[in-house]
């Protein structure tokens, strides 16, 4: 890893922000394989966390791209900015491998490392694979040379702090007001958009990135009562459930009953040209078309026209049932299934 370069200037909070908008994105897909490769009626309480965190997903996306267009950024995320697979995070000097995976011990060890990446973790064996693996694309952030996830975003804390008193607040956040997203357009149960204004707007939508992922420093479960990201999936590892009152690693609720067995094996890192033509590569190409056009109305909201994204949320739920029927299908001469590729698509 190299020295971490900080944020000095707007230029560096912008570069920052923007790593962070693409961050947010990436973590979405991965989640979403494990949520789709779970079969029907099985593990309907990780399905229920998996959900959970999807859409809590999404509300950081939107609070990280709020925090951008209020510095005077533009948040991208179509095109080239769309993240690859598998896909290298910062964890110390070697980083780690985020894949897309079926439901699986591995998987669950990756998201914990996502959620906060400064607790070890043992890697988990998986099923080798016939293809050789892909070589990992780093995200952004990788070259901001920050040790991990948790202090990239207490950078940016600090740095907005910084600036601010250099500066003063209305030189650093010069964005145009009408590009932000407000709960008026999108609400989940795990909270509302932050629409940032101004300093102590940006600090809350990042601290809510933070709390929501890691939980808080002095409790497990957040400010809305609900366990941060780290200790949901914490819970499936060790199925059993926590409760207020429990301690980290000690959790004292009902056991969480985990079926790896009762999951659609599919294949690692799946892309278009792992298909062969016709019905296999025709359904990924639907999805991936969704999937961009998903990604499109997210653009158009994060550049002005909010509405775009009301009916972003239909389309997730179009791209679970699309997904579900690629994962049903084996890839012929192979002992895995078809699954999501989230590929670009023009």
């Amino acid at each position: 890893m190299t020295l971490p370069r900080g944020i000095h200037n707007l230029d560096d909070l912008r570069d920052y922000l923007d790593a962070a908008v693409q961050l947010e994105l990436s973590v979405i897909p991965p989640y979403m394989c494990a949520f789709y490769s779970i079969m029907p009626d099985a593990n309907e309480v990780c399905q229920q966390i998996f959900r959970s965190v999807i859409v809590e997903e999404m509300l950081h996306l939107i609070n990280a791209a709020n925090t951008l267009n209020a510095a005077g950024g533009r948040p991208a995320l179509t095109g080239a900015a769309v993240p690859q697979y598998p896909a290298l995070l910062p964890d110390g000097e070697t980083g780690f491998v985020v894949h897309l995976d079926p439901f699986s011990p591995e998987a669950v060890e990756t998201f914990l490392k996502i959620e906060y990446p400064s607790r070890p973790h043992a890697a988990a064996p998986r099923l080798a694979i016939e293809r050789p693996e892909r070589a990992p694309v780093p995200l952004k952030l990788m070259s901001l040379g920050h040790d991990t996830v948790g202090a990239f975003y207490e950078e940016i804390i600090a740095g907005i702090h910084r600036l601010v008193a250099e500066l003063g607040e209305a030189a650093v956040f010069t964005g145009d007001p009408a590009k932000q997203i407000t709960s008026a357009y999108y609400y989940a149960g795990g909270g509302a958009p932050v629409p940032v204004y101004g300093e102590a707007d940006a600090v809350r939508a990042i601290n809510e990135i933070i709390d929501q992922g890691e939980g808080l420093p002095h409790n497990l479960f957040d400010n809305d009562g609900d366990l941060g990201h780290f200790f949901r999936f914490d819970q499936i590892q060790r199925e059993r459930r926590y409760q207020k009152g429990d301690k980290p690693d000690q959790p004292t609720g009902a056991p969480l009953p985990v079926d790896y067995a009762r999951v659609y094996p599919m294949l690692r890192d799946p892309r278009l040209d792992d298909f062969p033509d016709g019905e296999l590569r025709r359904g990924a190409g639907a999805f991936n078309a969704v999937f961009s056009g998903l990604l499109v109305k997210l653009q158009d909201a994060f550049d002005g026209d909010p509405e775009r994204l009301i009916p972003a949320v239909g389309l997730m739920l179009q791209m679970k049932y699309q997904a579900v029927e690629l994962l049903k299908n084996p890839i012929p001469g192979t002992p895995f299934h078809a699954g999501p590729t989230f590929e670009w698509k023009e």
